[in-house]
């Protein structure tokens, strides 16, 4: 862009970095939000008399294989915050981890599309499940 588009004569309009929302999400997570929940989980456990070994708790995440970053954008002067939406049609992969209340976890799992899946990788039915 050049600087004509953007200079002392657009009031209206700056350039900005754009913010995932995957940064917001983490700078909810504060002292005192992660101690005003895990207060209430123990309530909950303790009147229900909830063992952490029956505890599970799962997570799944998507990884863009082409991950672009910030970008920067022209957009309101007085927009505090820029996102930015993307080609969802680009490589990716879904990481799953598991864990236990009790300090166990399994091996984090990669789910890739089934075009990019060597036959190595293939595990079949590791826990002999039914």
């Amino acid at each position: 862009m050049g600087r004509s588009m953007v200079g002392p004569l657009s009031p209206l309009v700056h350039k900005k970095w754009t913010t995932s929302l995957t940064t917001l999400c983490a700078q909810a997570l504060n002292p005192g939000t992660v101690q005003h929940w895990f207060g209430l989980v123990e309530g909950v456990l303790n009147q229900f008399n909830i063992k952490p070994w029956l505890i599970f708790g799962a997570d799944e995440s998507g990884v863009r294989m082409d991950n672009q970053g910030r970008i920067q954008v022209i957009a309101p002067a007085d927009m505090k915050q820029v996102h930015h939406q993307s080609n969802s049609l680009r490589e990716s992969l879904t990481l799953l981890v598991f864990t236990c209340a009790d300090g166990t976890s399994y091996p984090p799992t990669a789910i890739f599309r089934e075009k990019n899946l060597l036959e190595e990788w293939v595990i079949d039915n590791p826990l002999e499940a039914s």
